[in-house]
């Protein structure tokens, strides 16, 4: 599903290009070529991926198929957030 939600990778799944961008910036910064830190946000990324499937697998174990209401719930919380977000009128600006 990210594959198809975030498209442009390049022909390689997100989880090993968000590996790959990481190396990429962190030579480019390290040779001086790029922005320092931008290999951060990739970093964190892959991080927040694979700490979620090993929580999923922890879930999975611990509560059997009910751990899908873990994800469920947060996707609904960020739904109903986002909602709200776009039917307040913008701020003074």
């Amino acid at each position: 599903m990210l594959n198809t939600a975030l498209p442009g990778v390049g022909g390689i799944t997100f989880v090993t290009g968000t590996l790959t961008r990481t190396g990429q910036a962190l030579v480019a910064a390290l040779a001086g070529r790029g922005p320092r830190w931008a290999w951060v946000p990739q970093l964190a990324a892959w991080t927040a991926l694979t700490a979620g499937a090993g929580l999923g697998g922890v879930l999975e174990v611990q509560f059997g198929h009910a751990a899908l209401m873990f994800p469920a719930t947060g996707a609904l919380l960020a739904a109903l957030l986002a909602a709200i977000a776009a039917t307040r009128p913008a701020g003074p600006g």
